[in-house]
């Protein structure tokens, strides 16, 4: 069974996601990460005032294609032995850009939690909602 996580991007990072530049996440396995899961990545830039995060409302969906666990050697002395540091690779499903969602938040999550719940044999394809102006990458 896939899983989809949902994950703050910071834009220093984001933007080479965003190209293609960038195909690989080093992050703490604290979601268990697997082939197959689908990650949202939500850019995310320093709030000029209060040094808070704050989302863009450009998004990237894309699929785990690989997972190398157990990088703990390469991370120094953690504070714990959990969750464990791992690097995963992805395949860019989707992009979208805050200028194609009409200032609406929360639409994507929506969207996606509808088509992950459609009876089967029906198109669950994110892209074809009408709502939606999603560049779909081929």
């Amino acid at each position: 069974m896939t899983t989809t996580h949902t994950i703050k991007c910071h834009r220093t990072s984001f933007v080479h996601c965003w190209t293609g530049a960038k195909r690989a996440e080093f992050r703490l396995n604290d979601r268990n990460y697997q082939v197959g899961d689908t990650v949202v990545m939500e850019e995310v830039v320093d709030g000029a005032v209060d040094g808070d995060l704050h989302r863009t409302g450009n998004v990237l969906i894309v699929k785990i294609t690989h997972v190398t666990e157990s990088l703990d050697r390469w991370c120094g002395n953690l504070p714990c032995n959990e969750p464990r540091w791992c690097l995963w690779t992805f395949q860019l499903q989707f992009r979208v850009s805050a200028t194609d969602r009409e200032g609406d938040a929360d639409w994507l999550q929506d969207e996606y939690a509808r088509t992950r719940s459609a009876p089967d044999g029906e198109n669950t394809d994110l892209s074809y909602s009408t709502k939606t102006l999603m560049e779909k990458v081929e």
